[in-house]
């Protein structure tokens, strides 16, 4: 990413997920080095909380917005036009199954790249954003720190829950020179208690070539690994699968285009992805055979939207969180 000649197939792609899931009893988690005892209040974000220098900085994710999408029924979904995060991209979103600290049973945790003091590629941080109340309020968004991260730079969350309540986040390392002739793309998890202080577990999956925008979910009694590998018009989601969650061996390419985010319902996997003009979705009983690919969100001809980030929320309803970004006229 550190050519100019990459950065817009890397920003492009720099998207994931959520699961709502049950783990095997066996997995655990790397305490954080720190907890952190009372997470802000919710509050509506302003643009006043989302400066960033208007000139050249407003490359990349800086240059995205994330907006809310939401559905009664999955099928039926209307995207908000204002965004309920400015200069940030690349979300993903869990519902809590078990609290953490003072965030209750049924919260949605959303975490993303902050792009709000970004002006060059290095500059990018995750933050965190939650909603007690199912989407209908947000929290100001907080920082995100990484312990054990070492040279690497965190991007494209995926956030999961563990059976001990301890959060899983994903990430992908943004440090890595792509442009190289050997460029490898890697991918990492970090553990945290308290969903804000996430300490690095290690390197999960290295793909030779560039693979970007992990999402990770357990499904069938195996794990999942989901990530985009570019394409010249759309990228392509790549699939491996494994029982533990690291990655070894050859990927599966499905026929679902764009950046992957994915869901549980009724024992069946969906994924969604993104397409010319909105975001599609299919979906697979046993990771063989997929239903055809359909659009669900439309929107206009100069408007990008990706990275579909969505969960079933306590009451039944649906929510996404989803990057947009302004295209050039055809």
């Amino acid at each position: 990413m550190k050519k100019i000649a990459l950065l817009s197939i890397i920003f492009f792609l720099a998207g994931t997920s959520c699961q709502n899931t049950t783990l095997p009893p066996n997995q655990t988690a790397v305490q954080a080095d720190a907890i952190l005892a009372s997470p802000p209040q919710p509050t509506t974000p302003t643009a006043a909380d989302n400066k960033v220098l208007p000139n050249e900085a407003l490359l990349g994710p800086a240059a995205h917005n994330i907006h809310l999408a939401t559905s009664d029924n999955g099928v039926t979904w209307t995207l908000e036009g204002r965004p309920l995060i400015e200069h940030a991209s690349v979300p993903d979103l869990t519902v809590l199954t078990q609290p953490v600290n003072d965030l209750p049973i049924g919260t949605l945790v959303g975490y993303f790249v902050d792009a709000k003091s970004f002006h060059q590629a290095g500059d990018e941080r995750i933050g965190m954003i939650y909603s007690t109340n199912n989407g209908a309020t947000w929290s100001q968004v907080v920082d995100v720190e990484f312990t054990g991260a070492g040279n690497t730079t965190p991007v494209d969350p995926s956030i999961i829950q563990l059976n001990d309540g301890s959060l899983r986040l994903y990430y992908f390392d943004f440090s890595n020179d792509l442009s190289s002739i050997d460029k490898k793309s890697t991918f990492y998890s970090a553990t945290s208690t308290d969903g804000l202080k996430f300490t690095v577990d290690g390197p999960i999956y290295e793909h030779n070539g560039i693979a970007t925008d992990p999402d990770i979910i357990y499904f069938n009694n195996k794990w999942h690994l989901f990530f985009a590998e570019p394409k010249e018009l759309m990228p392509s989601i790549q699939m491996i699968t494994s029982d533990s969650d690291h990655f070894f061996g050859e990927t599966t390419t499905i026929p679902v285009s764009g950046i992957p985010g994915t869901l549980i319902l009724e024992n069946e996997l969906q994924i969604y992805g993104c397409g010319d003009g909105g975001i599609v979705i299919s979906s697979t009983k046993d990771t063989v055979t997929w239903a055809q690919q359909e659009r669900i969100i439309s929107v206009p001809e100069n408007t990008a939207v990706c990275d579909p980030a969505p969960v079933q929320t306590s009451d039944g309803r649906y929510v996404a969180l989803i990057k947009e970004q302004s295209v050039m006229p055809r």
